[in-house]
């Protein structure tokens, strides 16, 4: 999904791309891309323009857009480490009303992770300039009459 992203990022504004042709330059199916979409497009992170000229593109500035937004769009909310899940199953020597030890640090650290996620934006990925060769190659894929072949 964030390469995916990444890639509606180095659009040009106003422009739109096929699911047939993200698939084709990423080397996937356009169905795991539909999948993909559909779950970035319920979190508004991606509009779609029908019609035969169509595509999708960011729904909003590259910029504005989180890898914590992205996580949650596809992933939901819910906690990464479950306890309740371990003391349902009678396993927990520490249940009680208060979380234990354990799961105060993953909860901790959840929560760092998170904020490290909340921190870095589409337009921090696609500014990189490891990233200047992908956008060269995937402008003059999406723009040339073969598709973009390096041949």
């Amino acid at each position: 999904a964030i390469h995916l992203l990444v890639l509606l990022a180095l659009l040009p504004a106003g422009e739109v791309v096929s699911i047939e042709r993200l698939a084709t330059f990423q080397g996937v199916s356009a169905s795991f891309i539909k999948k993909v979409l559909t779950g970035l497009s319920k979190a508004g992170l991606v509009a779609a323009k029908p019609g035969q000229v169509g595509g999708v593109a960011l729904a909003g500035k590259p910029d504005e857009i989180n890898l914590d937004q992205i996580h949650r769009a596809l992933q939901g909310d819910a906690p990464l480490f479950r306890c309740a899940e371990v003391r349902r199953r009678g396993v927990d020597p520490y249940a009680g009303d208060q979380p234990c030890g354990i799961a105060r640090a993953f909860s901790r650290a959840e929560a760092a992770w998170r904020q490290a996620l909340a921190e870095v934006t589409l337009a921090d990925l696609a500014g990189a300039p490891a990233v200047a060769g992908l956008k060269q190659r995937f402008h003059r894929y999406l723009w040339s009459s073969d598709g973009g072949s390096d041949d």
